[in-house]
């Protein structure tokens, strides 16, 4: 029960901040960022954060990959399955839908070019859904747990910090990002224990 408490709390938290990011009140900070990013660009950066966010950990790559573990987890655990391939299928689905609901705009400069609209950034909502649901399914057949969770936290980061150092989006569109992977991802876990139950039965 006291852990229900704290997703609870935790969900109420993570959806205000997106509500409150969603209103722009991170405008001013979004624009000086995104005006001093291209002093920051190097050949050897530039060609680095091209690869993390376009090919290694693209949203179609984690997507595609979530399903082969799905495949793969099903038959061990369906419970696990179910509630890594819906947590992060949702989070995609529901950050491309979202976009088209507040129709941001873009940074005008950028590396790359990208086609949708700017808030929220589905990179770093499905990048952080897919790492922590992996750490949630694997942890218990880890030795070093805080290693794992470490080098969690690390891909999410620096998936985030690539979109905005490419300057397809600004700093608002990765937090909010990130608080809507936590959002589907603390309802996951409450439908988890639902899902538990119902095979327990069956």
């Amino acid at each position: 029960m006291k852990r229900e408490k704290s997703l609870i709390l935790f969900l109420i938290l993570f959806v205000l901040s997106f509500i409150f990011l969603s209103f722009g009140i991170l405008n001013f900070l979004d624009l000086k960022i995104s005006q001093a990013i291209p002093n920051l660009w190097a050949p050897f950066f530039n060609s680095f954060f091209i690869f993390i966010s376009q090919y290694l950990f693209d949203t179609k790559v984690l997507c595609f990959v979530s399903v082969v573990i799905f495949l793969f987890l099903f038959r061990k655990n369906k419970v696990d399955s179910l509630f890594f391939i819906s947590t992060v299928g949702i989070t995609a689905v529901l950050s491309e839908s979202l976009k088209f609901v507040f129709k941001n705009s873009r940074p005008l400069v950028s590396l790359i070019i990208e086609n949708s609209n700017s808030f929220p950034s589905s990179h770093s909502s499905v990048s952080l859904a897919f790492f922590l649901s992996i750490f949630l399914c694997f942890n218990k057949k880890v030795k070093n747990k805080n290693l794992f969770l470490i080098i969690c936290f690390v891909l999410i980061g620096l998936i985030g910090f690539s979109r905005i150092y490419l300057n397809v989006h600004y700093l608002s569109d990765v937090l909010a990002g990130y608080f809507l992977g936590g959002i589907v991802l603390i309802f996951s876990l409450l439908f988890k224990k639902i899902l538990m139950n119902y095979f327990k039965i069956r």
